[in-house]
């Protein structure tokens, strides 16, 4: 192989934009030349995400789906995190390897990410999602219970206003009301109640990493993205949150209170696919 074919360079690119973008606009272009693919940064700026963080994030998210991709063609890859400035990655075309089969559902998940096997959703497919999502650095680990759910109610206060942290809170937020009706608005004990009752059923995932580098960034989020193609086959609404992860706190308080085996970047809320999304109490 000495160029990328055309129907080639089609689908990797389709592939690409098919990725989630968890920051205000999309911060990666894709430059294909002989058999590699690179995948370059866009510097932006966003008044909650000074460090750049969800940007990363979202590389990682293209990353995932490119990958799957150049897999998909029937290609074996070399995948180097390079550390300059602009480029997040090169994916290497090495030799003609047929895709597993694995590969193929969450490459075909790219294109149809709302198909959602009903009748699953229990512990078992939580599992599965956790190890099909395990990187060698980088990997998913549970979180919830009343502890979590102060964390993540004072992380909403102190984002306040933040309507895109509202939107990916929605799941979890909405008609949180007092067992027993009480006049006035909610106590925080109250809220974080329901917030803790509501994650039982809408279980979250912290997505850690070994360190906390840039590479570990992307990483991240394509760990991320590969649980967010897997789910639906699983049974599982996937909701990708990382708005309260700007906050340090949140990060100091998640390493504090769960026995985390790395740093958490970011986190994957999951609607069982039995649960009519935003609507049960």
């Amino acid at each position: 192989m000495t160029e990328w074919t055309v129907e080639e360079t089609a689908a990797i690119v389709r592939a690409a934009r098919g990725a989630p973008v968890l920051c205000h606009e999309q911060p990666w272009v894709l430059e294909l030349k002989g058999h590699d693919v690179e995948l370059r940064e866009v510097l932006g700026g966003e008044r909650y995400d000074t460090a750049g963080i969800d940007r990363l994030l979202s590389c990682g998210t293209a990353l995932a789906n490119v990958v799957l991709a150049v897999r998909a063609l029937g290609w074996d890859i070399a995948v180097d995190l390079d550390g300059r400035p602009d480029l997040i990655a090169r994916i290497t075309a090495v030799r003609s390897e047929p895709p597993s089969k694995r590969e193929l559902e969450l490459y075909r998940a790219i294109s149809a990410p709302d198909v959602v096997n009903r009748g699953h959703g229990g512990a078992e497919e939580l599992h599965r999602l956790m190890a099909i999502s395990h990187f060698r650095t980088a990997r998913l680990e549970p979180v919830g219970g009343v502890a979590f759910a102060a964390i993540l109610h004072d992380a909403s206060r102190q984002l306040d206003g933040d309507r895109r942290c509202a939107a990916e809170l929605v799941p979890w937020r909405r008609q949180l009301v007092p067992t027993q009706r009480t006049p006035g608005p909610m106590t925080r004990r109250q809220s974080i109640r329901g917030l803790a009752d509501r994650l039982a059923t809408r279980p979250m995932l912290a997505v850690v990493t070994d360190s906390d580098t840039r590479a570990d960034h992307v990483l991240a989020g394509a760990v991320l993205q590969i649980a967010m193609l897997a789910a639906p086959g699983l049974g599982f609404i996937p909701h990708p949150v990382v708005r309260p992860m700007h906050l340090p706190d949140t990060r100091r308080r998640l390493m504090n209170d769960f026995a985390l085996s790395g740093i958490p970047q970011a986190l994957l809320g999951l609607t069982p696919a039995e649960l009519t999304p935003w609507s049960q109490t």
